[in-house]
């Protein structure tokens, strides 16, 4: 042995015996072969833990995907909605007169807007807890006019009803305002005045045509009366009479 030489260790792995990884080979066979400092060093494969967790976001990615593959679908497929319909609140069963309107009896129907009436509602919520002071039948169009505002009856007596009458004279109605006092009286039937009220509201418009509100476009007022006088002009309300049913106003002097 010469003076400059260094013992060798036998017995042991040589350096050329070391595995290296095959850097000739593909990227994707060796994923966890990284290179550090420059040399070509292995890394620690992923753990389970990450392998799950990119599985799950790869399932995420894939499931919301076809989620707005779906809703884009569905979007262009859809036909777009017709100009000429407007949604209307329609009474959802016959309701008679005075009945605080509840959501089932109150449903939303899209309807032409050529057979809509003025003051039509588009909306249940707006006539919740409102009473009707006309019986309408399944299917008719709910307007404002059919309802009770909520200040009709304020300061008025425990016993005080609201009822709309409807009126076959419309033009008699350019004479009456609110707090006037009109005799109700029943065309072609013989007998003294049916109930003296006073007037609460006038509504004021032509008869209706339309199938779907037969009586919500005619002339009428609504009055305060009370629950027996309401009674009574209920059962001489003929809605198959001329003129629909309607009453004659004879209004009173002031004072």
């Amino acid at each position: 042995m010469s003076p400059l030489s260094l013992p060798t260790r036998t017995g042991g792995p040589s350096e050329a015996a070391l595995p290296r990884p095959d850097r000739s080979a593909p990227a994707h066979r060796w994923p966890w072969v990284r290179r550090a400092s420059g040399r070509g060093s292995l890394a620690a494969p992923p753990s389970r833990h990450s392998l799950w967790r990119r599985r799950v976001l790869r399932k995420v990615a894939a499931a919301v995907a076809a989620g707005l593959a779906a809703y884009t679908l569905v979007v262009v497929l859809r036909p777009p909605p017709d100009p000429s319909l407007m949604p209307v609140a329609v009474a959802a069963d016959t309701v008679p007169a005075g009945t605080p309107l509840r959501a089932d009896l109150v449903e939303i129907q899209m309807i032409d807007r050529d057979q809509i009436p003025s003051g039509a509602v588009d909306s249940a919520d707006e006539l919740s807890g409102h009473r009707l002071t006309t019986p309408v039948t399944a299917g008719e169009i709910l307007t404002r006019s059919r309802i009770v505002g909520e200040g009709l009856l304020v300061g008025a007596s425990a016993g005080a009803r609201a009822v709309r009458v409807p009126v076959v004279d419309a033009a008699s109605l350019e004479m009456v305002s609110p707090g006037a006092l009109v005799d109700v009286l029943a065309p072609g039937q013989p007998g003294p005045t049916l109930v003296a009220a006073t007037v609460l509201d006038v509504q004021r418009g032509a008869p209706s045509s339309n199938p779907l509100d037969p009586a919500g476009g005619s002339p009428g007022v609504t009055l305060e009366v009370s629950a027996s006088e309401a009674a009574q002009l209920a059962q001489a309300h003929d809605p198959g009479a001329p003129g629909g049913g309607g009453f004659l106003l004879a209004l009173h002097p002031p004072g």
